[in-house]
């Protein structure tokens, strides 16, 4: 059996909608692809945020096969970012889950990656925590025994960010007191980001707080 009728005719108003979510497409796709051309890594000769075919490929990839996250890719909020609160010890998880944000096109913040050389290096820790959406620590062993943690946590707190928490190897129980008002997700060893995904998208299209 043919998934298409043989013979159909579009209402006019179907038509007006057809006309409307073709715009809405494209606009998506634009915006996906100036992202993907923006954070992807580039060779020395390349030019920088041109937006070629393969992006556009890519987002159009990401758009209409999202995989496992059944909520759309977009709307988010123009100028949304995630911080990325991790020890560099957990590089690899905190890499994962920078790539994970991308392929759905999150903007994020990974000190590693975006601190420029010769930078002031907790100036830019705090600016990128005041213009963040969303604040996510991802809280393992090696975390715990750093103070950067409280630091940024606290700098969050206080900068009224919404706050998010991955336990990775870590009970709930050990999770320090400035953390515990948010309900974590734990992230077991197969590293199944998929919760984590849908929770940040939930709280970048939440209504901002005052």
């Amino acid at each position: 059996m043919s998934d298409v009728p043989h013979d159909y005719d579009l209402h006019f108003a179907a038509t007006e909608e057809l006309d409307i979510q073709v715009a809405r497409a494209r606009t998506i796709l634009e915006r996906l692809a100036a992202h993907l051309a923006a954070t992807e890594p580039r060779s020395f000769d390349e030019p920088k945020d041109v937006v070629q075919v393969e992006h556009v490929q890519k987002a159009a990839q990401l758009l209409f096969e999202a995989g496992k996250v059944s909520q759309p890719v977009l709307p988010i909020p123009a100028g949304a970012e995630v911080f990325i609160s991790y020890s560099q010890e957990d590089a690899d998880l905190a890499r994962l889950i920078s790539e994970k944000l991308t392929e759905i096109g999150v903007s994020n913040f990974k000190a590693d990656r975006d601190i420029q050389p010769a930078s002031d290096w907790a100036e830019s820790i705090w600016e990128a925590i005041r213009r963040c959406s969303v604040f996510l620590i991802v809280l393992t062993p090696k975390f715990l025994k750093s103070q950067w943690r409280l630091l940024e946590g606290g700098a969050a707190l206080a900068s009224k960010k919404p706050v998010l928490t991955i336990l990775h190897g870590v009970h709930q129980k050990q999770v320090d007191q400035l953390f515990s008002r948010w309900q974590p997700i734990q992230v077991g060893p197969d590293n199944d980001l998929n919760p984590v995904l849908k929770a940040i998208i939930t709280l970048l299209k939440a209504p901002k707080q005052d």
